[in-house]
């Protein structure tokens, strides 16, 4: 609880506000926030500036509410951002997947490259990769997630960072008019065929998911998920472990790339359906928790005595959930896009 020396009647007025910005943003315990050891000590600075300075009293209240609404903002992207996994669909496969995905490095050397053609200066330290991108903030970057956890100076940078968004916005799609590289691997593959990788964009304007995909389609077009994998770690490993042999003609390139982005639309379409229910889930969310803060903003305007400022602001309340709803109808839409980042010939012996 708070502490005694905090007036009931600062503490009410906070209370209240901070139950509505909560209740906007689909947060609860209220009184968690309040107890906490730091927010007492503002809390207390308040009530002391309500007794000593009351005219400054509701600015400082607002600014603390502000950064209030700011940390829990943070909490809930941040919440949102860990992925959740029930005990039973725990698989040794799923594990096995995670711990060799070669996304970290194919991130890095993504980051690395584009650092490069652009001419920013960049530096690798004992931490990370330490870099400045204009817009944003100089900082020193990991891209093992799971070393960031236990060391708090990197900023880890996954898929849905700003910065690997920024960096994948300005990369330029590999379209059916490129003619197709042609590589050998080393040692030689047994397979041949076409390796692409694929980058899948869902969103609404509530929630943008991407997913990075690589698919090996044979010449005798059957298709390989673990051997793409495998080739994704070959093309991003230090060394030398292919080597460029030519390209394919134009006409032939077209053929092949068309021929790859109906694979990776019929690969990718349970993904996207997943993604999509994921997407649609959270939307309804997001529409129960602003439909709870309606009712709350109803709840305490009915409270005004006053008839012509009561009738007043539930007028002016309705036009705004009538114009929200209206907005979120077309909001929530959720829409796809498939790009081909790249599209590689491999070459057997």
């Amino acid at each position: 609880m708070l502490d005694n020396s905090v007036d009931n009647r600062v503490y009410e007025v906070i209370e209240t506000k901070l139950e509505q910005i909560m209740n906007e943003i689909g947060i609860d315990k209220t009184s968690d926030v309040l107890d906490s050891t730091l927010e007492k000590e503002s809390i207390n600075r308040l009530y002391l500036t309500s007794l000593l300075n009351p005219e400054k009293f509701k600015k400082e209240s607002e600014d603390w509410l502000d950064n209030i609404r700011e940390k829990l903002l943070d909490y809930q992207s941040t919440e949102g951002a860990m992925p959740t996994l029930k005990s039973e669909e725990i698989r040794a496969e799923k594990v096995d997947a995670i711990k060799f995905s070669p996304l970290p490095n194919w991130l890095e050397n993504l980051t690395v490259n584009y650092l490069a053609t652009n001419d920013i200066n960049y530096s690798h330290t004992p931490n990370g990769l330490q870099f400045r991108i204009p817009g944003f903030n100089e900082n020193v970057f990991t891209f093992d997630i799971r070393a960031s956890i236990n060391n708090p100076i990197p900023e880890p940078l996954s898929m849905q960072h700003e910065i690997i968004q920024k960096i994948i916005a300005e990369a330029v799609p590999f379209t059916a008019s490129q003619p197709i590289p042609q590589i050998k691997l080393t040692p030689s593959s047994s397979q041949s065929g076409i390796w692409s990788l694929w980058l899948l964009q869902i969103n609404n304007e509530f929630e943008t998911q991407n997913l990075i995909q690589p698919i090996f389609n044979s010449d005798d077009g059957q298709n390989f998920p673990a051997f793409a994998q495998d080739i994704w770690s070959k093309l991003i490993a230090p060394g030398d472990s292919f080597y460029c042999c030519g390209a394919l003609d134009s006409e032939e390139s077209k053929t092949l790339y068309n021929q790859m982005l109906e694979k990776a639309e019929q690969f990718l379409q349970p993904k996207y359906l997943e993604i999509e229910e994921k997407i649609n889930s959270n939307t309804v969310k997001i529409k129960t928790n602003k439909e709870k803060a309606f009712d709350f903003q109803e709840k305490q305007i009915r409270r005004i005595g006053i008839e012509n400022i009561r009738g007043s602001r539930l007028q002016r309340l309705a036009q705004e959930r009538d114009g929200w709803y209206v907005n979120f109808d077309s909001a929530k839409q959720v829409i796809p896009k498939l790009s081909c980042l790249l599209n590689i010939k491999i070459v057997s012996e």
